[in-house]
C-alpha cells in the first residue's frame, strides 16, 4: 500500500496528470493454470501496451482496478459511464474530452483471479461482451471525432476497441496458414511472420514484467484456452443485446463457504 501511495504521489506530482492507472497483476497465479496463463495476459495488457502508448505519446486505457483521479476531474466530469465494462466507458468518454491517462508500473494492484472454468467463463463473457458493445455504442462516434479533430487519446480508444483479442488474432493467422501453404506461399511466409511477431509481443511483455515460471509455463496450455473461448466469441457476436452483470465468485469465497450437514 505504501508502495502504491508513493507512486501515485509521484505521478499526481505532475500538475498536467490527471489520471493515473496502475499496473494491475495476478495475485494468485499459483491457483492453476488459468491464473497463471492470466498473469502472462496482463504483462502484455496491462503493462507492455499501455507503457508503449505513453511512451509514444499517448494515452493508457482504464483497466478498472488501480485507478486514480484528480478530484478536480470528478467534479468537471462525474462518472458517467455505467455500461459492464464502465472503466473502458469512462476511459472512452474521458478520450473524447482530451484527457490522456498516464500509466505508472510502479504502482500495482494485484487481484484475485478466477481459477475454474465455471468462474472464468462469465467474467470473460462480461469482459469481452461488455467491450465489444461499446465498439458498436462508441466507434463510428469515435472515428468521426479523430476525423474532425485527430488527437491521439481518441486514436488509441478507438484502436483499443478495434482491435480483437489477442487469441482470436493467433486463430485467425493459425485457419489461414494452410489454405496460403497451397494458394499462396508468398502470404504463407507473411502470416508465419505474423504469428512469430504476436508471440514476440506476449514474450517481451512476459519479460519487461518480469512474470512468475509459474506464468511461462502456463504457455503451453494457450491453444486449449484460446479453443475454450471461442464459444464465448461465438455467442457475443451472436448475441443482440448486453449482457447483465454477475459478480465472479472468488477461489477464497467457495473455500470459505460452509457445508451444513445433511440429514441422515
Amino acid at each position: 500500500l505504501r508502495q502504491f501511495a508513493e507512486a501515485t504521489a509521484s505521478s499526481l506530482a505532475d500538475p498536467a496528470v490527471e489520471v493515473m492507472q496502475a499496473f494491475g497483476g495476478v495475485a494468485n497465479p499459483q491457483a492453476g493454470w488459468r491464473p497463471a496463463l492470466l498473469e502472462a495476459a496482463l504483462a502484455v495488457f496491462h503493462h507492455l501496451r499501455p507503457a508503449g502508448s505513453n511512451r509514444l505519446g499517448g494515452s493508457a486505457s482504464l483497466k478498472g482496478n488501480g485507478v486514480v483521479l484528480r478530484t478536480a476531474l470528478l467534479k468537471r466530469t462525474g462518472w458517467p459511464a455505467f455500461s459492464i465494462v464502465e472503466d473502458v466507458e469512462f476511459g472512452i468518454l474521458l478520450a473524447r474530452a482530451g484527457v490522456t491517462v498516464h500509466y505508472n508500473p510502479e504502482a500495482v494492484v494485484l487481484s484475485e483471479m478466477a481459477a475454474g472454468g465455471g468462474q472464468a467463463a462469465p467474467q470473460r463473457d462480461r469482459w469481452e461482451g461488455g467491450r465489444f458493445s461499446l465498439l458498436r455504442r462508441y466507434g463510428w462516434s469515435l472515428l468521426g471525432a479523430w476525423c474532425r479533430r485527430p488527437s491521439r487519446p481518441v486514436f488509441d480508444a478507438l484502436v483499443d476497441l478495434l482491435l480483437p483479442p489477442l487469441s482470436v488474432l493467433v486463430l485467425a493467422l493459425l485457419a489461414l496458414l494452410l489454405p496460403a501453404w497451397f494458394g499462396a506461399p508468398w502470404l504463407f511466409r507473411t502470416l508465419l511472420v505474423a504469428q512469430a511477431a504476436l508471440w514476440l509481443y506476449v514474450v517481451m511483455g512476459m519479460l519487461l514484467r518480469e512474470v512468475s515460471p509459474r506464468a511461462w509455463l502456463a504457455l503451453l496450455a494457450a491453444p486449449g484456452y484460446m479453443l475454450w473461448k471461442l464459444p464465448l466469441y461465438l455467442g457475443m457476436l451472436l448475441s443482440r443485446g448486453g449482457k447483465p452483470w454477475h459478480r465472479t465468485v472468488r477461489q477464497h469465497e467457495l473455500a470459505a463457504t460452509p457445508t451444513w450437514p445433511t440429514a441422515a
